[in-house]
């Protein structure tokens, strides 16, 4: 290659505003667009977990920076192999942007209706099973039924994620403090069954916001998930609720605090910090999605070892008040004998911290 040419692709590269290695036809690194993203000594090997050749026939590979995963996207430029590295976040504003979620949603459904029919007739089993006394199948039965709750949470959690996408809107008045005090209410009736809780302040002012109701609960119940997962046993995740008013607009700013119970590597960085390691299941993803959803704004930031997930959620204006429809003020739980998502996430903390899930 010329090395006028070999000037313009780098130059094409600089435009890029993601990460771009540029590969020889030996598969050797000779230039990336992100100054220092790359040590000096990085080799493809380095980078990923297969050989050359599965890289050049998929086109596609997961490659690991600085402990970072992202999915690399290849294609030859002459004798150069342009490789773009995408994050996850990159991967789902791609995918709003095609409409993968609207498309996905009728699968979702369908794998979350066969799983609840999973739960209940695995539930009918275990009580024939408890009155036959056959408590060895019993016990196997209790980890098919603890795998069913897995599947089902992160089903119910994938529905309501792609659900956020879906054109149609669905925003009603939310009282926030009425709902967030009833979910907490409902999450440490169950946490404690592994000795924890959740402490929650807040003023008992009105805090009505425009929003769908089952994505405001998706959302907070994966934040509390989160900060009771990524905390120490002892501590307590808190959560605020208060009012503030940002460039004349008032906001509802709902904070969920927790200690991290992150290590940091040898150069004392916190790779992953809390939140952004998990899988969709239980993702900070759904809490973002809500938040754009809601015209609102999400931020999360670590300092002393203490994690505070934001929602600033705007506040609905007093002469608009009345033309809304009011969602039921207090998050009524009704048993249908199949666990919702509020007892899923729990279960699941239960199960993590070894308490009792049945």
């Amino acid at each position: 290659m010329e090395l006028g040419e070999f000037e313009t692709i780098k130059e094409f590269c600089r435009g890029f505003v993601n990460p771009v290695i540029l590969f020889n036809k030996k598969w050797e690194i000779i230039y990336c667009n992100k100054k220092n993203f790359l040590a000096p000594d990085m080799t493809l090997q380095k980078l990923i977990m297969c050989n050359e050749e599965k890289l050049k026939s998929h086109h596609s590979v997961l490659m690991t920076v600085n402990g970072k995963q992202y999915c690399s996207r290849v294609s030859l430029h002459g004798d150069l192999y342009l490789c773009e590295l995408l994050t996850l976040e990159d991967w789902f504003d791609l995918a709003d942007k095609t409409g993968v979620y609207e498309k996905m949603l009728p699968f979702i459904n369908n794998f979350e209706h066969n799983i609840a029919v999973m739960w209940n007739s695995i539930s009918g089993l275990s009580r024939k099973f408890e009155i036959e006394k056959r408590f060895e199948d019993i016990k196997q039965l209790a980890d098919i039924r603890r795998r069913t709750m897995y599947l089902n949470a992160s089903a119910k959690n994938l529905f309501e994620f792609a659900n956020m996408f879906y054109p149609k809107s669905t925003m009603k008045k939310i009282d926030v403090y009425a709902l967030v005090e009833g979910i907490i209410n409902r999450c440490n009736l169950i946490l404690e069954g592994c000795c924890r809780r959740i402490e929650f302040i807040a003023d008992k002012n009105d805090y009505f916001i425009g929003a769908n109701q089952r994505h405001c609960i998706t959302a907070l119940i994966n934040a509390l998930q989160n900060a009771l997962l990524y905390s120490r046993v002892d501590s307590c995740p808190i959560v605020t609720l208060s009012k503030s008013v940002f460039t004349d607009v008032p906001y509802a700013v709902l904070q969920v605090t927790n200690k991290c119970d992150v290590r940091t590597d040898e150069n004392g960085n916190s790779p992953d910090l809390n939140f952004s390691c998990q899988r969709i299941g239980c993702g900070i993803p759904i809490i973002k999605r809500f938040t754009e959803e809601s015209s609102g704004e999400f931020s999360m930031e670590e300092k002393n070892g203490i994690m505070t997930v934001t929602l600033k959620l705007p506040i609905i204006a007093d002469e608009k008040i009345g033309e809304m429809v009011l969602e039921e003020s207090e998050y009524t739980y009704y048993n249908t004998g199949i666990p919702d998502i509020v007892e899923l996430k729990m279960f699941e903390v239960l199960s993590f911290f070894n308490g009792n899930t049945e």
